[in-house]
Order: structure tokens, then sequence, then C-alpha cells
């Protein structure tokens, strides 16, 4: 196949590991030819079984040479396999800035990559023109490196933290950039089938699901919002008794550095306080550093008026004080800002808003003229909350939450809004 971007994906012990390393072996015979297969770790790639320890039993006893502790492997022709790990994006860049592969293989794509990261591997896939001198040398059969397609490829099941981005990329048909090949348990007739199926049933049904029948569309359902529940309004209210906040969530620096950060996320949440009907019109979510979200916060607060108050969820202790005050002298000048110190434990504090989503009183603004960007991964969220997925994110029921709380924590004419 010669697409440059395959994803080969779903049910457990269909063979995608061999399927990666099989690809990468194709054109070892070809001089130049450069294939890199990466995971997250290197005791990912090290571990018994894993993919470093089956090229190891293939090519054993063949004219190719082990080098460097077996993450190298390097042929007659001069081609070379090599074995890598990133754990971070930095270390993508740093390691393959220069880097040039024919072949790049990543092994389960959905456990923490980084769409980002992907693209930017994809980069590293290329080759000189033709013109070049390293043409001229061919295989025993004369292929020539400008015969080699290049080729990203990559395999995974359902689930982890890439979840969305990699079914979004390969198997929505709506969305699709790549092809995607569905992987099916029956695919590798050399695993023990019913007893490996037997073991995969002993799972929550989700999992299950997902590695047994490679399930890309089955949500962990969270214990805290139904979506069905929340209502729809093609505009947002105005008038008087319509109170709203910006709640702003911040993403704590440190976690850029990880592969699946956290978003600082702003929410615009409003409240009829006769009516006691509630309104979620806006999210923005960013992943930057200090100075872009200040800059962010700062062009949403002259977006939204100064009318709306800007809340930011206040840390304890001095510092949570100080950012505060940084807001209001230097960011937001002028503006209504308030720092908020909730407490108690999440689920807790999103408890006040999911009883006015189950009543029927939460309304999800969606102008049909303006494209809602934004509401999709809100829906899909508010439905995972609370999630014991390593890789799922809260960010934005916090600030929704955050807002309905600080809203209904203020006084109107007829006491506390309800």
């Amino acid at each position: 196949m010669k697409d440059l971007e395959v994803f080969y994906g779903g049910a457990a012990g269909g063979g995608k590991s061999d399927a990666l390393l099989m690809a990468a072996l194709q054109y070892v015979d070809v001089p130049g030819y450069a294939a890199l297969i990466l995971r997250r770790t290197y005791k990912d790639l090290s571990e018994p079984g894993a993919l470093m320890d089956r090229a190891n039993t293939w090519l054993q006893g063949t004219d190719a040479k082990g080098r460097k502790g077996g993450t190298e492997w390097h042929f007659p022709s001069g081609a070379r396999l090599v074995f890598g790990h990133v754990q971070y994006h930095r270390e993508a860049e740093s390691q393959f800035s220069g880097a040039e592969f024919h072949y790049i293989g990543i092994d389960e794509l959905t456990r923490g990559w980084e769409e980002r990261t992907y693209q930017f591997l994809m980069s590293r896939i290329r080759r000189p023109a033709k013109g070049s001198m390293r043409f001229l040398s061919a295989g025993m059969d004369g292929t020539t490196i400008a015969d080699v397609p290049l080729r990203m490829r990559s395999a995974s099941n359902p689930g982890g933290g890439g979840h969305d981005w990699v079914k979004k990329r390969f198997v929505n048909p709506a969305t699709a950039e790549g092809v995607f090949i569905p992987a099916k348990l029956s695919d590798n007739p050399h695993l023990a089938q019913e007893e490996y199926e037997a073991t995969l049933m002993r799972l929550d049904p989700v999992t299950r699901e997902r590695l047994l029948r490679g399930d890309w569309d089955i949500q962990e359902a969270g214990a805290v919002f139904n979506a069905g529940d929340f209502k729809f309004v093609a505009e947002r209210p105005t008038g008087k008794r319509i109170k709203w906040c910006r709640y702003w969530d911040f993403a704590a620096t440190d976690s850029l550095q990880a592969a699946d950060p956290d978003w600082t996320v702003g929410a615009l949440v409003g409240v009829d306080r006769r009516e006691g009907q509630w309104y979620l019109a806006d999210i923005v979510r960013v992943q930057k550093d200090p100075h872009g979200v200040e800059s962010t916060v700062k062009f949403v607060a002259e977006t939204d008026g100064r009318k709306v108050p800007v809340v930011i969820e206040q840390e304890p202790g001095s510092s949570g004080k100080l950012v505060i005050d940084h807001f209001k002298r230097h960011i937001l000048l002028g503006f209504e800002v308030h720092g908020d110190r909730p407490s108690g434990p999440k689920v807790e504090r999103s408890r006040p808003m999911a009883g006015a989503v189950a009543s029927g009183n939460y309304h999800l603004v969606t102008n049909p003229d303006d494209p809602v960007t934004w509401l999709g991964d809100f829906i899909h969220e508010v439905e995972m909350f609370p999630s014991a997925h390593a890789g799922a994110h809260d960010d934005q029921v916090d600030a929704t939450s955050g807002g309905f709380n600080w809203l209904a924590a203020k006084r109107s004419g007829s006491g506390l809004i309800a």
C-alpha cells in the first residue's frame, strides 16, 4: 500500500505490532533505506515480547547486525532499522529535527501520543531529489530509494488519551485524512484466540468492547451528567434578569510538559435570576504558556464586554492571591475581576450544575448562523466525567461548574439564586 498515512487499529490480538515491524523491513534490501519504529518509552520497546525482542528473534542468524543494544539493525545493503522512544513532544523535536526516514511506524498511537507530535514526525519522512547520487545505488532486483514509497504507519486500540484525535484523523469517514484498516482478533491465526477472548470477557464492558470488537464509538459513561438532559436554545438570552460571568480555570504551567497537557478553559455562564434557568454560551480552550494565557484572557474579556465579570479560580495560598492581583492591575485593568476559591472534591463541586441539567434547567446556546466549535468537545467531556481514564480531561467541567457555583452564590433581589 503506497498511501502516505495508514492506521491499523481496533481489536487487540490482531497482530498490529507484527504488521508495523514487517512493513518496516519490507525494503531493507534497498541501499540508503531508513526505517524508524517508535513507542512512548524504552521499556515499551524492550520488554519481553515487545518490538525489539521480536526484531531480535526475526533477524538473528541473518546478515543483519544489531547495534547499540538492539536499538538499531544494519543490513548488508546499508539500510537501517532504528527503534526510538518519545514521551514528550519536545523530545521528538530534539531527537529528530534533522532526521530523514522513508518509513516511520508508531505503535499504540492512542496511548498518550499528541497529534502535533505525530504531525511533526511525519515531516521527517522525506528523501533527496531524484538527481542525487544516492539514487544511483540499487538493490538486487534493481530497486532504488526512488522506488520506495514514503510511509507513515501506526497501530493501536480504541481508548487512551489520543482516542479522540486518532478517531477523527482515521476512523471517522467524514474527517479522515489517512487510510484506516480495522483490526480484528481473527486476523491473527497464530494467537490462541479462544483463550484470549475468554480473558477479554472478564474486563469491564467498555474496555471489553474496545479490545474484543474494536469498538471506537462506545464511551465510558460518567456518573454525574446525562448529556441527553441538556436543553438547546438558538440565541443567547438578554435582558436585566440575565447575569453572566466568564469563569476561567487555568491549567498548571508544568502540565504543558506532559504528553497530553491540561487545558486553560474560560466558560461564559449565565443565569436568569427570576426563572432559575441556566445558560452556557461559549467555551474558550487553549494550551499556552502564561503569556499566551494572559493575552487570551484579555482578548476574550474585551470581546465579552465590561459588563461581564471575569472570575478566575484562585489557587490556595499567597501565590493564588498574587495571580488575581496581577490580572486586576496589569491584564484586565478596568474590568470587574474576582478570584474564586472552590472547596471540596471536583465531583461534589459539579453536582449543583448537574442538578440543574437533570431538571431540564440548563441550556446550551447553539446559534445556527455561527457554527459552535466547542460544543462537541464539551458534551464528550461531561459524558465521561468523572473518568478514571488517565487521558480524560475535566477542565471544561471545572470551568462551567465554577461559573455556576459563583453565580449561584451571588444574592439577587429575591435572595440566593438557585
